[in-house]
């Protein structure tokens, strides 16, 4: 049986259910307010919140580290998330209630993950990125019920 390196990470990572919650309670006013206008319950409404997500590998970090007899460098990983439009379905059509106009800016974004690894190890990338896809899977078609206020 070959021996793997084990993962070599070092960083943090935020849980994407606990982090997409955090930013529909940021935008209860706004969610309330379009609410408003259309006369429909807070309490009961249904809102389809459409996430913009992706993973980034920033780069050469320029950290070198011993493996064997050889130097590996470490990358920088990025995982992040935007919520771009959030609409309700009222009587058959849909009405936005929030549209992000720069889903691309840095201020929108919500990290999920930062971190250091190997990016010779595959094992390094897994661990960081599959935990993420799979919350990602699991909220899909999900109906998350936020309490605000």
């Amino acid at each position: 049986m070959p021996e793997f390196p084990s993962p070599n990470v070092k960083g943090v990572r935020f849980n994407y259910i606990d982090a997409l919650a955090k930013t529909l309670q940021e935008l209860d006013p706004i969610i309330k307010a379009g609410l408003g206008e259309l006369n429909l319950d807070p309490g009961t409404s249904v809102v389809k919140t459409t996430v913009k997500d992706g993973a980034d590998g920033m780069g050469d970090v320029s950290v070198y580290k011993e493996t064997g007899d050889r130097f590996l460098p470490d990358k920088a990983f990025g995982h992040s998330f935007a919520v771009i439009k959030i609409e309700v379905v009222c009587n058959g059509s849909k009405t936005e209630l929030f549209v992000e106009e720069t889903p691309n800016s840095v201020r929108k974004n919500r990290p999920l993950l930062e971190a250091i690894a190997d990016e010779n190890n595959h094992s390094s990338s897994c661990v960081c990125l599959l935990p993420i896809e799979e919350e990602r899977s699991f909220l899909k078609g999900k109906v998350l019920k936020v309490q605000v206020g």
